[in-house]
């Protein structure tokens, strides 16, 4: 698995995985996150990028859907319906394995 250093990075918040599996790190969904967290970030994608960008957000919302990520699955990366804990985000934030204060 590969692991964040404890510096921040510009896509943090729309992938918020400590440790994903190095053969879920280059699928669609994770892909479309960080060309968003890259285009919020002012580095917006090119012609073709921001093509593939807008479809994929459009379908976010008209599934009304956020990423999950499950590293014990094959594809790790899904498009789940929202929550109402998942907010107006992207992304079902991870839940911690132990309590937090």
């Amino acid at each position: 698995m590969t692991s964040r250093s404890a510096e921040s990075h510009p896509d943090d918040h729309l992938l918020p995985w400590l440790h994903v599996k190095p053969e879920h790190q280059h699928g669609y969904h994770p892909t479309m996150l960080r060309m968003e967290a890259r285009r919020g970030a002012g580095q917006g994608p090119g012609a073709v990028g921001k093509l593939l960008l807008s479809a994929w957000l459009r379908e976010l919302r008209e599934l009304n859907a956020v990423v999950l990520y499950d590293p014990d699955t094959p594809d790790g990366f899904y498009l789940v319906p929202r929550l109402a804990q998942d907010g107006q985000g992207m992304v079902r934030r991870p839940v911690p394995p132990y309590p937090t204060e």
